[in-house]
């Protein structure tokens, strides 16, 4: 019974994952497509799209806007997943791990924070030391 790929485990090697996910990101990186997976201390998880990743010293690099509730899951939890995933050939990779910095970086663009903004558009700089990677693909048929 085949119980599908084995994900590669941080250790010996990080070299090779790092450079797996380095490829991922640069190959056709417009149609893929970037998630940014977390969860509260409940488990009750939340989805963010994610424009902007790099691989910086064998570690994940995102700089986003991100959501306040993706704010506040970071906040209660470390652990991550990023999904990258290629539509075209309807298949990804689940990148687990968990975050080691987060930074305020500015706000968006010309945009300044009034009183009356419930939630100001401010740039982050998310760090993720990646434990695992898994690919994964689609094995429906399309319909139509």
């Amino acid at each position: 019974m085949n119980k599908g790929p084995k994900p590669l485990r941080r250790g010996g090697k990080v070299a090779m994952m790092s450079d797996l996910i380095q490829r991922t990101l640069e190959t056709e990186k417009e149609d893929k497509e970037f998630f940014l997976i977390t969860a509260n201390r409940r488990g009750i998880v939340h989805a963010d799209l994610v424009h902007h990743m790099a691989v910086i010293e064998g570690d994940v690099r995102v700089q986003e806007w991100f959501s306040p509730l993706t704010l506040s899951d970071l906040e209660e939890n470390k652990h991550v997943t990023l999904v990258i995933w290629d539509p075209k050939i309807q298949q990804g990779y689940q990148l687990e791990g968990k975050w080691k910095e987060l930074k305020e970086q500015a706000p968006l663009g010309d945009h300044l924070p009034n009183k009356e903004e419930l939630f100001p558009q401010v740039a982050w700089d998310l760090r993720i030391a990646i434990q695992s990677v898994m690919p994964f693909k689609s094995h429906e048929k399309k319909i139509i």
